[in-house]
């Protein structure tokens, strides 16, 4: 059940990387050693992201209404899929530069400092992902993702340096890249 369960989500990324991706083997490398696995436990997860990632082709061509439509069915399946709908005009209409750098340590010191306000606007509006929180199903640790976020900004950075010239897929690339970084600095 679970193996046919991971099936759309390694077609998405087979598509994704045989699509776009510039150096195949590499991104499927990358890909196995990092998040295959999920594909076998993070069940509707996984099945949210399929349909987030057929939704970058829509995404990169403007297609608006067919990104919406995805996104929504994503939804369906984990309710945090509904997030990535910033990512169409952040996208869009975000040119790439030092402002991400500083949206991305803005919402880490946001999320730094204020995560008692945060703990009760999700008390609020979700009482029982506060419930798993407050009993360890979820964990708030921060050194992992702390340590997973500096990851993407040295990634972000290393891209940037050897591909100076920033075209349209890059932006897009990039902004997707800092639109990750900034959710990454809420999970814990």
């Amino acid at each position: 059940y679970i193996a046919v369960i991971g099936i759309p989500y390694i077609l998405a990324v087979t598509y994704l990387i045989q699509k776009y991706s510039k150096y195949p083997l590499l991104s499927y490398m990358f890909f196995i050693a990092y998040y295959y696995l999920y594909s076998f436990f993070l069940v509707r997860q996984v099945l949210a992201m399929s349909f987030v990632i057929f939704s970058f082709k829509y995404l990169n061509e403007k297609k608006f209404i067919k990104f919406v439509s995805l996104i929504l069915i994503a939804s369906l399946f984990h309710s945090s899929a509904i997030f990535v709908l910033i990512a169409y005009p952040f996208c869009l209409f975000v040119k790439f530069g030092v402002k991400n750098y500083i949206f991305i340590f803005l919402a880490y010191v946001f999320a730094t400092l204020l995560k008692g306000v945060i703990f009760r606007l999700i008390s609020l509006y979700s009482p029982l992902t506060s419930s798993y929180i407050e009993n360890g199903i979820y964990g708030t640790s921060d050194g992992v993702f702390t340590f997973s976020i500096l990851i993407n900004v040295l990634l972000i950075t290393l891209g940037y340096i050897a591909n100076k010239k920033v075209n349209y897929d890059d932006n897009i690339l990039y902004n997707l890249a800092t639109l990750g970084s900034i959710v990454l600095c809420f999970t814990p």
